[in-house]
Formats: structure tokens, sequence, C-alpha cells
């Protein structure tokens, strides 16, 4: 899917295609409603095998660490006006798609890359792993125009929106729902099902096999249409699966689900 100045992939509301979930793959991630805050994780254990352990986790009403200390102050961060070249939406960060964007360090290994063209903002998560097959879980932005309307993007085994106005609490908000990318685009986590299939013919099991069928990703790359957040300024704050450990983390860490205080701001005049 290109992401030039004047083309933005599956803008329709179409629904992105399902992947049906195995039991022991997402969690059930695939079921609508009553699974929304069921996230993918998955992380290496210390056998030997090197077998991956494959869980589904709850997106907890626990606060993040510093969430009763006072927000960090915001940080501002300049959105460039891109050279125009196209980028591919495959998480992919091919070399040269990303040159003209500002980058920020997130943590060691988290990048985050933002630039624009007349019509769209684009956002880049990109992470740093040894072996671009390994599973990273997934990444939220968490985006404001105004400081109070907040839309939560989901990119990960599925692509999905909700709003967040007024919630208290994660589990407070209003389900996901899958499929809904009107605006927006981004890629999704993807793997070779039938290759599955074949390793587990072979004795393999299912999670070692999932792991060599993986297609290669860096991170998710977000295309959104500037109008979705029709501001000259967007506040942004990110959640992400951090590999290796997979850890959930928060950025700008100290900010809070319900105030967005703290939060990056994307400045796009």
């Amino acid at each position: 899917m290109l992401g030039g100045r004047d083309a933005l992939p599956r803008l329709s509301g179409a629904p992105s295609r399902r992947r049906h979930c195995r039991p022991r793959c997402y969690a059930r991630l695939a079921i609508e409603g009553a699974l929304a805050s069921v996230v993918e994780i998955r992380e290496m254990t210390t056998r030997p095998a090197g077998r991956w352990v494959i869980m589904a986790m709850l997106w907890t009403t626990v606060a993040p660490a510093g969430a009763d200390t006072p927000a960090p102050q915001s940080r501002s961060i300049p959105v460039p006006e891109g050279d125009g070249r196209p980028i591919l939406i495959d998480g992919i960060f091919t070399p040269g798609e990303w040159d003209d964007a500002r980058k920020v360090e997130l943590a060691p290994n988290v990048e985050l890359l933002v630039k624009r063209t007349t019509s769209f903002v684009y956002v880049g998560v990109r992470f740093a792993k040894p072996d671009p097959r390994d599973f990273h879980g997934s990444v939220d932005l968490l985006l404001s125009s105004d400081g109070t309307s907040i839309r939560q993007l989901h990119a990960g085994a599925q692509l999905g929106e909700r709003p967040l106005n007024g919630a208290a609490e994660p589990d407070a908000a209003p389900a996901f729902v899958w499929g809904d990318t009107r605006d927006w685009v981004a890629n999704e986590s993807r793997w070779n099902e039938r290759k599955v299939a074949d390793l587990m013919e072979k004795g393999k099991d299912r999670d070692a096999a999932l792991k060599q069928s993986m297609y290669e990703s860096d991170g998710y790359e977000f295309q959104i249409r500037k109008s979705k957040f029709a501001a000259g300024t967007w506040l942004l704050r990110i959640r992400a699966f951090v590999p290796p450990g997979l850890t959930r983390e928060f950025f700008p860490a100290g900010t809070s689900f319900t105030s967005t205080a703290g939060w990056f701001r994307l400045r796009l005049e």
C-alpha cells in the first residue's frame, strides 16, 4: 500500500483482511467486543530450545509507574514536511522512505519517526531487533487535537479504533471496532499459516512453527489523514510492547490515560 501525497489505501472504512486466530496464537483476539481489551503478547522462555510462550494479557486498570506523580512537561516535536517520497505501509521501514522524517529516541531500542505531506501525517514506531521476524507486540497511538477528545488507534494482529472520551480507565472505554480504519491505515502483524501447518506436520510445535513463519517487520507505520484531527498541533501518547521482553511501555513515561498532560505535542505548522 503506497503512502504518497494524494493516496491513502483502505480509506473507505472497509474492514481489513481478517486473519482467523487459533487458540494458541493470539488468544482469540479476533473475537470482537467481548475480548476487545485483550492484547497479544509473546515472550521467549528460558528453556534451552527458546520456545515461545504465547499468552493473552488484559490491559489492566493498574496505572503505569509514576502515574501518581505530576506528568512531565510536554515535549514539542516539530513535524517536518517530507519530500513527497512515497511510503509502503508494510512495517519494513525501507531505507530512504523515512530519511526526511524527524526521529526521536523513546528508549534504547524504540524510535519514533514523524513527517507530513499536504494531506497526511506519517507516524512510525520502529524497534531494534536482532531478527526482523521476532515478534514485537502491538502499538497504540492515543491522539487528541483539543486535549479532551481522544481516539485510540490500534495496530497488531488486527487494526481497530475506539474513542476514549470521558473514560476513567481502559476497561470503561468503548469496545474497539476491529477493521475500522477510516482516515488512517497501518501495517498488521502477519505470518504464513500454510508454513505453520507444514512445519507442524514435520514435528515442530506451533510456537516454534509460528516464530519461523512470521513475516519480517521492524515495527509499525501509520498514515493518518490530517483532517481526522483537524488542528495544527496533535497530542500523542504511545503504548507499545517492547522487545525483547515485550514489556508494556508508555511514551512519554509518567503520563496518564485520563489526561493529556505531558503528552507529546506534534507541531504540524
